[in-house]
Parts: C-alpha cells; sequence; structure tokens
C-alpha cells in the first residue's frame, strides 16, 4: 500500500515566515560544475543574501541515508556475529556430545557394527533435535515478522530465504561436528574406545 501524501500549501515568499529559502535547479547532464554557478547567480541579485549549503540532489540523498545505513550496517553486523556465535556453539555442543558416547561407540564397533553405519545413525540421532529446533526457530521468526510490520513502520516480514539460509548453516555446523568428532572415534582402536569414559 502507498503511503498517502501529506497536504502541501504555496505562499508567496514575501508572505513565508521561514527564516530561509531553499532553490532547486534542474540541470542537464553533471550538476557539480553547476553548484558555483547558482551561488553567483543569487549573489548578483543581492550580495546581503548568504549562499550556503549548496549540494547536488545525490549528496543531500546520501546525507539523509547515511543514519539509517549506518543502522543497516550495524544490524548485519551483530546479525552475523550471532550467527556465528551459535555455529560455534552447536559445533562445540555436538562434538562434546559424541564424545560423551565414546564407550558406547566401542561396544557397537566391538560387537560388529561399521564404522559408516554408525556415524550414519549418529548424524541422523543429532540432526533430528536440530530440525526441531530449527523448524521452532523459523516459526518463531515468522512469527515476531508479522509483530514487527505492526509496530515500525515499513518493515517487513523475515523472508523465507533467510530463515532457510541460516538453518541451512546452523544444521551443516552440526553435520560437520558430528562428522568429525565419529571420525575420531571410529578410527581408535575399540578397546581403546571401550576403556573411555
Amino acid at each position: 500500500p502507498t503511503r498517502r501524501s501529506s497536504d502541501l500549501m504555496f505562499l508567496p515568499i514575501r508572505q513565508s515566515t521561514a527564516d530561509f529559502v531553499t532553490f532547486v535547479a534542474h540541470v542537464h547532464g553533471a550538476a557539480a560544475p553547476y553548484l558555483a554557478m547558482c551561488r553567483d547567480a543569487v549573489q548578483q541579485v543581492d550580495r546581503q543574501v548568504p549562499v550556503y549549503d549548496v549540494k547536488t540532489l545525490d549528496e543531500r540523498l546520501s546525507d539523509m541515508l547515511a543514519t539509517p545505513r549506518f543502522y543497516t550496517t550495524a544490524v548485519l553486523f551483530f546479525g552475523g556475529f550471532a550467527l556465528l556465535l551459535a555455529v560455534v556453539g552447536i559445533y562445540g555442543a555436538a562434538s562434546y556430545s559424541i564424545a560423551q558416547r565414546t564407550h558406547e561407540i566401542g561396544v557397537r564397533i566391538a560387537v560388529g557394527a561399521t564404522a559408516g553405519g554408525v556415524r550414519g545413525m549418529l548424524l541422523w540421532q543429532s540432526m533430528l533435535p536440530m530440525g526441531c529446533g530449527a523448524a521452532a526457530g523459523i516459526a518463531g521468526a515468522a512469527l515476531l515478522g508479522r509483530y514487527l510490520q505492526h509496530l515500525i513502520a515499513g518493515a517487513e516480514s523475515t523472508g523465507a530465504w533467510t530463515c532457510t539460509g541460516a538453518a541451512a548453516t546452523l544444521a551443516l555446523a552440526a553435520a560437520l561436528a558430528v562428522w568429525t568428532a565419529t571420525g575420531r572415534i571410529v578410527r581408535m582402536d575399540p578397546t581403546a574406545a571401550l576403556r573411555a569414559e
């Protein structure tokens, strides 16, 4: 939905109570070379009138967007940092969980289970809670996104690609942690794995 434009009223300059007047000049080609010419044109009419803050429209637009651009960059930085912390945390938790099952893995290998079968089983068991957590996180992000749309004008709901990318990154970190941790254990001598506590 488009925003409703506010009402405007134009007054003669002598009836205006403003302390300043803004002139806008339309030029052909690059605007920067014309700035000095516009300043000189006003000075020729009245040298007592101070001419200041002469800028091109692109410069004014850049100044207006500087603060929103800074906030956007800060949010992206902290969001990326939070994702990095989540990846490191999931990797550490998954590695620790697999290390705690070293004795169990040794028993399975000692009774004839293959290394690939054990790794596949552990990967599936680890990814199941990861998938449930990702589904709950995506649902929560979608609900909060809709709530933010009512609080902040112009805010958009959370995109499906953003949620999918974040969930895939976390799932990849968990799978990598499980695969590398189980790789160390299945290469151990079964008797050493059985003695592990």
